[in-house]
């Protein structure tokens, strides 16, 4: 679904200069600091950005300057000031060309990784993926007292959310301003485009956008080309507040409704954008858009597992294990163990990149995890000690997800392979995301593990005559 860059005299610049002119843009960005420049309108704004270091000491005597803002392709110059007759640094000033803008780093380029930490109340936390904060700036949580006097004007039409992305709606689109200097816009006919060029093709039902601070962007289409848009809503800590609604701005409360369109994580630095699905105890994600830089360090489809959701569903089998079992006698002390097992998920493993084949991460002391889907579509995560060849316990995930024990021999000799029931797992992983857990959810999720190498490989059935 990833579009291709345009040339300037496509109709990519025309939907920025369209936009631009209905906005009437006065200044540079949003903080303002200069009119608009004569560098074309796929290009940034003319004036130059400007990072002042004060201070200094007597004995500076070599300036240095790091690798990565070196090399940067955005570094025009450095000016030096100097205060007559002293040798102390008196003012440092980096101008940087916003015409392109080096982007951030992504700690991994692996296809299926496995997160500690990846929730907070019961919430998926775009940041912790591994594939950049989405461009926004750290979040701090004022008390009340600071926050009087603070509270933005009201605008209609506009909204900053926490992590400092100014949101901007008019007739010609969406405009989504970050502080990393990234610029989004979602035109009318339902396409993501970036300011260099590239764009999705169209959302015919609309976008739902998570941005990397927690702030959900939901753009609905209308029923007709007259009135392209529908409503722009912006929900920001469970608060929800309307934008736009047929065919004007406005600025009031709402409750938002069912949505049906296509739900994506804003990550990198805002202009990398993944259409994602959870299913259970994992997310899968698939490149929509990226910036042309960042393509060959951000992988196409990522498959995440909720380590910290795995380990609270261990801790769980010990009340749920009977105390005495002629079947499975040593059920109790197997829970036990097994509840202790949480320290394996914390941080990140990733699997490595370019790995084939079926879905394995080794763990530490010998335990090794897999991830498959069966030929009924079901996804199965199981835990293995060394080279055992059955897990000690295994999570399902169809209709419902549950944690199970394995039998010693696994159902091989006809039995069942479970013992006892499952727990089920559903009040943890209710709400990960906005949209309701559906079929198509886990298809799309199928669809990852089995583009990563997790699929059982299908018998054929032949009828003998």
């Amino acid at each position: 679904m990833e579009g291709k860059r345009r040339g300037r005299g496509s109709s990519e610049g025309f939907v920025w200069a369209e936009y631009n002119r209905r906005l009437d843009l006065t200044r540079c960005g949003p903080t303002g600091c200069c009119g608009p420049g004569s560098v074309g309108v796929r290009e940034f704004h003319g004036c130059g950005r400007s990072v002042a270091l004060g201070g200094g000491s007597p004995s500076v005597g070599m300036l240095t300057i790091s690798g990565s803002l070196a090399d940067s392709p955005g570094v025009i110059g450095i000016l030096l000031s100097l205060p007559l007759g002293s040798v102390s640094l008196g003012c440092l000033s980096l101008v940087v060309a916003p015409a392109e803008m080096t982007p951030q780093i992504i700690p991994s380029n692996s296809g299926a990784v496995i997160v500690g930490k990846a929730t907070k109340d019961g919430k998926l936390q775009p940041a912790s993926l591994g594939l950049g904060n989405g461009g926004v700036r750290a979040v701090r949580i004022r008390t009340a007292r600071s926050r009087v006097g603070l509270e933005p004007k009201v605008v209609p039409g506009e909204q900053r959310t926490l992590g400092g992305v100014l949101v901007r709606v008019k007739s010609a689109g969406v405009k989504l301003d970050f502080p990393s200097g990234r610029e989004l816009l979602i035109s009318p006919d339902g396409r993501i485009h970036l300011r260099s060029g590239e764009k999705t093709l169209p959302f015919f039902r609309g976008v739902r956008l998570i941005l990397g601070d927690g702030t959900i962007i939901t753009v609905r289409r209308g029923a007709n080309s007259r009135f392209p848009l529908a409503s722009v809503e912006v929900i920001i800590r469970g608060r929800v507040r309307r934008l736009w609604s047929g065919t004007r701005r406005v600025v009031n409360a709402s409750h938002s409704g069912v949505f049906v369109g296509t739900t994506l994580l804003a990550l990198g630095d805002g202009g990398t954008l993944f259409k994602a699905s959870a299913a259970g105890l994992l997310v899968g994600l698939e490149r929509v858009l990226c910036p042309k830089n960042s393509m060959q360090r951000t992988p196409r489809r990522r498959l995440v597992i909720l380590g910290g959701l795995l380990a609270e569903s261990l801790a769980k089998l010990p009340s749920h294990a009977p105390q005495r079992s002629a079947q499975f006698p040593q059920v109790k002390e197997a829970a036990l163990r097994f509840a202790a097992l949480g320290y394996l998920f914390r941080g990140m493993t990733a699997r490595p990149p370019g790995a084939v084949g079926e879905l394995w991460f080794q763990l530490r002391h010998e335990y090794r995890l897999k991830v498959e889907s069966t030929q009924n579509g079901i996804l199965v995560i199981g835990l293995y000690r060394g080279a055992a060849p059955i897990p000690g316990v295994e999570w399902t995930i169809s209709g419902k997800t549950e944690i199970h024990f394995v039998r010693p021999v696994g159902g091989t000799r006809g039995g069942p392979r479970y013992f006892l029931r499952g727990i089920d797992l559903g009040k943890s992983i209710k709400s990960l995301l906005p949209d309701r857990e559906t079929c198509a959810n886990r298809a799309q999720v199928n669809r990852v593990v089995a583009a990563l190498g997790g699929s059982r490989p299908r018998t054929l059935k032949v009828k003998r005559r």
